[in-house]
């Protein structure tokens, strides 16, 4: 009995061994799961397959969760995956908890942002955002900042234009809670300063692609903060208990629209996911942005892709954007502008007069003077001995006894300046957009289409099945927009499914592709891209177009100065670059007149200070000018021209 009971044990054991072992062999060779398989908790689908015997192509398996894609307008959406989560929460007045079924979408992994609105504002497809609400929509270190103050009307029109779509409340909630229903998009931590940027953490928006700590389950990042975000559907309070449960957009009209997510200066309780807000879609917020969001039929027999571009202008970074900081001015022999580290003394001349012989300039510079010796004080060659006027610490008393007197001089006061740094121009190569690359003799992006060979594949396409040539990723590992990586990371796959128009190839010779561009474009038969129409081909706000470097740079055209100077924004004009070298001086510089000497009887006299809390006052007679243009060089005086002479003003 025992030994029959341990052999048919024995025997169950290998039987079960045998199964698992082909059902491993089984799901090595069927590859990851379907394309809309729902995404269960925990459950990570893998886009990778494993490639098809040699020459029949790679497997193409669809998108799985945390597959990216590049859309049109720069932005990277992330794939959610079809299935049910739990919609609002217990006893929620107007989000109560409910079941919902949520197909598969596409959404952006960030806000849109002031940069790629703003393109779209130069191709015509939207209005520039509200001034007062987005004040630094117009300044380019504020690009990568979510797009602000615009209205519900003005969103829709943006994710139009490109081709996308506001995402529904139901599906910017499961994008933002997950297929468990957290109640923020981290998780169930309290909200902190770490995990999201809200109730005034730094005072407004910060960039689109921080806060990484606080991403959703599905890797979207500030869903919950930093702005608001509008949603597709008008407001109900009542929709989610007459509404259906499989992909909710909301009633047919209301007279508001959804908006969620929270803002920079939200507190704590206005963060949670599931609450639901609503504004006229006509008005416009400081803490209202948005993000958009792309579905594509579940019959995987989607859209063919836009064409592409036929040419973009190119962008050279800022140094700091490169990781370059200013060098010192040793460092490298030829700078090509320097930045003063101090500035030229803001200089007030309170009074010249004469005790005697002896001339005194009294000045106020501004700042309080802890030592005289930081300045220099001279007129022409001539030094001046300077001391500071007791009780009053930004003053300076200066003298000397050999200075001409009733002639014109220019008086010097100069500070040392701490060692100067020198700003080097060192930049990279322009950067251009996936599948276009830099033209050197016209300064632009340029998109070169593959022609199809009568025969097999061309250069960078790989044949698969279903699809026939696909695209191979570029150098950076992307995909032209609306494609995604598929097939074990090794070929760029059509979100919308097969199709006959593949970028760069087919759309050169089918004449069924579709032939439509984004608006601001137009076909290009010849090329098989789409050329922007005169006049939008523009640089992003905050930025120029150098005719020098042929590329968009930061900041505003300056002007060309002479060798051996800079262009100082500050004063908005050219300065001498040896201004600013190491020990050299800051100076303030200004012609003044030296007064004539009084006859008296103290005109040899010791040069004596004058009194400490006042400026002495000496009775000066004009008449001791013969010379016309030197008595109206003094203030005091004036020139009698029927007379002749020279006259003290009444």
């Amino acid at each position: 009995m025992n030994k029959r009971f341990v052999l048919v044990a024995i025997g169950a054991f290998l039987a079960i061994v045998l199964v698992l072992a082909l059902i491993l062999i089984a799901l090595k060779f069927l590859g990851p799961a379907a394309p809309g398989a729902t995404d269960e908790p925990g459950v990570i689908p893998s886009s990778e397959a494993t490639p098809a015997s040699p020459g029949s192509g790679l497997l193409i398996s669809g998108p799985g969760l945390f597959t990216r894609m590049i859309w049109y307008d720069g932005a990277i959406m992330v794939y959610i995956p079809p299935g049910e989560f739990m919609m609002g929460v217990e006893e929620g007045k107007d989000n109560p908890e409910h079941m919902v079924y949520v197909g598969a979408f596409w959404m952006y992994e960030k806000e849109v942002s002031n940069r790629m609105y703003a393109r779209c504002v130069a191709a015509g497809g939207c209005s520039e955002p509200d001034w007062e609400d987005a004040p630094e929509y117009w300044d380019y270190s504020y690009g990568n900042y979510p797009v602000r103050g615009v209205s519900w009307y003005q969103a829709f029109e943006y994710c139009e234009w490109i081709g996308a779509g506001l995402p529904t409340e139901a599906q910017w909630e499961k994008a933002a809670r997950g297929p468990e229903s957290f109640t923020y998009p981290w998780g169930e931590a309290d909200p902190a300063c770490g995990l999201l940027n809200f109730d005034d953490c730094l005072g407004g928006p910060t960039k689109v692609n921080d806060y990484k700590e606080g991403k959703s389950y599905y890797d979207i990042l500030n869903m919950a903060g930093n702005v608001f975000e509008w949603n597709y559907d008008w407001y109900d309070p009542d929709y989610y208990l007459t509404g259906p449960t499989s992909n909710p957009s909301g009633p047919e009209l209301t007279e508001v629209k959804s908006f969620r997510g929270g803002g920079y200066d939200s507190a704590a309780d206005l963060i949670p996911s599931a609450l639901r807000f609503n504004l006229e879609p006509k008005e416009h917020r400081a803490n209202i942005g948005f993000r958009c969001q792309v579905t594509f039929p579940g019959d995987g027999t989607g859209s063919d892709p836009l064409p592409p571009v036929c040419v973009a202008l190119p962008f050279i970074p800022p140094a700091e954007d490169i990781g370059l900081t200013t060098l010192d001015v040793n460092e490298f022999p030829t700078p090509v502008s320097l930045q003063p580290l101090c500035p030229e003394p803001d200089v007030t001349i309170l009074g010249i007069f004469n005790i005697g012989a002896t001339t005194y300039i009294n000045l106020d510079l501004g700042v309080p003077i802890s030592d005289p010796a930081e300045y220099d004080v001279s007129v022409g060659l001539e030094e001046l001995t300077c001391s500071l006027v007791p009780s009053q610490p930004t003053r300076l008393s200066c003298y000397s006894n050999s200075l001409p007197k009733g002639s014109f001089a220019n008086l010097h006061v100069c500070v040392d300046c701490p060692e100067a740094t020198v700003v080097y121009e060192i930049v990279g190569d322009p950067v251009c957009p996936s599948y276009t690359s830099y033209d050197p003799a016209t300064g632009l992006c340029l998109y070169d289409p593959a022609l199809a060979p009568e025969t097999g594949c061309p250069d960078g396409m790989v044949d698969t099945p279903d699809y026939g040539c696909l695209p191979i990723p570029d150098s950076g590992g992307d995909c032209p927009p609306g494609y995604y990586l598929d097939g074990g990371g090794q070929v760029c796959v059509p979100a919308g499914g097969p199709t006959l128009c593949i970028v760069g190839l087919s759309h050169m010779t089918i004449v069924e592709c579709p032939q439509e561009c984004l608006p601001g474009y137009h076909y290009d038969p010849e090329l098989g891209c789409c050329q922007p129409n005169e006049g939008i081909l523009s640089c992003p706000p905050g930025t120029y177009y150098d005719d020098v470097k042929l590329a968009c740079v930061m900041g505003d055209p300056q002007p060309v100065c002479p060798k051996g100077s800079y262009f100082d924004v500050v004063s908005q004009s050219c300065q001498p670059w040896t201004a600013t070298f190491p020990g050299s001086k800051s100076c303030y510089t200004e012609s003044i007149l030296i007064p004539v000497v009084l006859p008296t009887a103290t005109s040899t006299a010791t040069p004596v200070p004058p009194p400490p809390t006042s400026t002495p006052t000496p009775v000066f007679n004009c008449g001791v000018y013969t010379d016309k243009f030197a008595c109206e060089a003094d203030s005091r005086c004036y020139y009698d021209y029927t007379n002749m002479v020279c006259k003290n003003k009444p």
